[in-house]
């Protein structure tokens, strides 16, 4: 286990890390194990410098999802110190990042220690009630309208029909296997109780995943819902259609290209990672691009625009589809469990905290114009996420009952 520890440590410090060895990294830190070869390793590493120092226009997210830059560069401007301290808690950042970022900004300044004398960073918000997270769970719906509660199901086959076989497993995940290839006279005749199409649907505070017999993978987000095709066998092109927000993973297949549509656009693949917000309460449709390529059509315009990898077409209105780049990671940070804010507008922050919490957001104040860096867990308490957001200084909050408020 040290000898694992000391690679992960190594790849970090020398900027080799993959996004899993970063991954597993954090989580050996965070567990507080080897808090002692940690800090040895910090020494030596130090002494010896062995770090890789990023350029100044390199120290981004790359190693602190969601982290505030500002942090970081500040240690890289005060660079050398003397001592090996441990690491601290930092305010603004939830724990699995803090540990990241902890390693991160003693490696590469020898000694990274925040003093939290600042009582307005030490006061505590005191909330009348706390609100617990959202959870795995959504309504699959049949062609037949039979509705089944997915939290409420054991893991194992939950309706068969047409040759398709769908099912549960431990993790949760819906899964779409083909048990047999019907025709469709075949298919009509037996008339089973999956019909053609299923719906997948989250209401807020619920997230689910499911995948299709091709071996596409979708993650659907809260107050979300996909309709899909039981088989994509007899169709030519893979088409799904989309309200709200999804994470989808296409699997290849040339002959026949996946196709995702939503209100006003559609997105066609042939096999690649992108997310797609279309929520009906944001001002525009997004739709960011991971891995592979994507094209993306105004249905209005008919209007067209083929994406690249860290890139995002906006469709703002019923003629135009903007592109700009971006850092992609940071549109899924909910598929991967995190809240993650860069200068974002404070209303777009709370319309997802209201769908991830199930809460009323009311504004006491006109906060027009305020934008927030932070991370937090998904999976946290909302007092946890409110806390970070309060630690800004930009704004206040207060919890009634099912309602956040919020103030100046």
């Amino acid at each position: 286990m040290e000898e694992r520890f000391s690679y992960l440590f190594d790849q970090f410090a020398k900027r080799k890390a993959t996004a899993s060895e970063r991954e597993e990294f954090f989580a050996q830190v965070n567990s507080g194990k080897h808090d002692a070869q940690l800090q040895q390793l910090m020494g030596d590493t130090y002494a010896e410098d062995k770090l890789v120092d990023p350029e100044d226009d390199q120290i981004s997210d790359w190693y602190l999802p969601g982290a505030d830059k500002r942090i970081v560069e500040a240690v890289f401007s005060s660079r050398p110190k003397v001592a090996v301290y441990k690491t601290t808690y930092f305010t603004r950042l939830w724990p699995r990042v803090a540990a990241a970022a902890a390693i991160l900004l003693v490696v590469g300044a020898g000694l990274f220690y925040i003093s939290r004398q600042n009582n307005g960073l030490l006061n505590a918000i005191a909330y009348s009630n706390d609100i617990a997270p959202g959870k795995n769970s959504a309504t699959l719906t049949l062609a037949n309208g039979r509705k089944i509660i997915l939290s409420d199901v054991m893991q194992g086959e939950l309706a068969k029909d047409a040759g398709v076989s769908i099912t549960k497993d431990a993790e949760g995940q819906i899964s779409y296997e083909i048990k047999e290839t019907l025709s469709a006279k075949s298919r009509a005749a037996k008339g089973g109780e999956m019909g053609e199409t299923n719906t997948l649907s989250t209401e807020n505070g619920q997230t689910y995943q499911l995948r299709f017999p091709d071996g596409t993978a979708v993650w659907l987000n809260a107050a979300s819902s996909i309709t899909y095709p039981v088989s994509f066998n007899t169709r030519k092109r893979r088409e799904v259609q989309l309200n709200g927000e999804a994470y989808f993973e296409v699997a290849k297949d040339k002959a026949h290209p996946f196709v995702v549509q939503s209100a006003g656009q559609e997105v066609e693949v042939l096999g690649t990672h992108f997310n797609v917000n279309s929520y009906a309460d944001e001002s525009s449709i997004r739709t960011t691009l991971l891995e592979g390529a994507v094209k993306v059509t105004n249905l209005k315009s008919k209007a067209s625009n083929f994406l690249k990898p860290n890139q995002q077409a906006i469709l703002t209105g019923p003629n135009q589809v903007e592109v700009r780049d971006l850092d992609a990671q940071a549109s899924i940070s909910w598929k991967k469990g995190e809240f993650t804010f860069d200068r974002e507008e404070i209303s777009s922050i709370m319309r997802k905290v209201a769908r991830w919490y199930n809460v009323q957001v009311v504004y006491k104040d006109n906060l027009n114009g305020v934008k927030l860096t932070g991370s937090v867990s998904r999976f946290e308490n909302i007092s946890k996420l409110l806390k970070m957001l309060e630690n800004t200084e930009e704004v206040n909050f207060e919890i009634d009952g099912n309602k956040v408020i919020v103030k100046r």
